[in-house]
């Protein structure tokens, strides 16, 4: 099963814009990976989708944030049992 692990920073983002899009990602299923970077996010993405489904759902849900961004999309070859351990490890 595919893991993928997203870093997202948004251009001008304060605190409550961060807010926002970790909510927004969570509606997709996304579980966020760091809890204490203000400028950046990161979240992991666990099933069967592709790189190119992935960087479709984090352009849309980003973009409704009204703010500009860049991100970051890596296949973390973790297996998900191990990447669940680690991002409960981070939080």
């Amino acid at each position: 099963m595919p893991a993928f692990v997203i870093s997202i920073h948004l251009q001008g983002g304060a605190h409550n814009d961060y807010g926002v899009l970790s909510e927004a990602m969570k509606r997709e299923n996304f579980t966020p990976a760091n809890m204490a970077g203000f400028e950046e996010k990161e979240f992991a993405c666990y099933g069967n989708l592709s790189l190119l489904h992935v960087t479709e759902i984090v352009k849309r849900v980003v973009a409704s944030t009204g703010k500009g961004f860049s991100f970051a999309a890596a296949n973390n070859k973790l297996t998900e049992r191990q990447n669940r351990k680690l991002v409960h490890e981070k939080v």
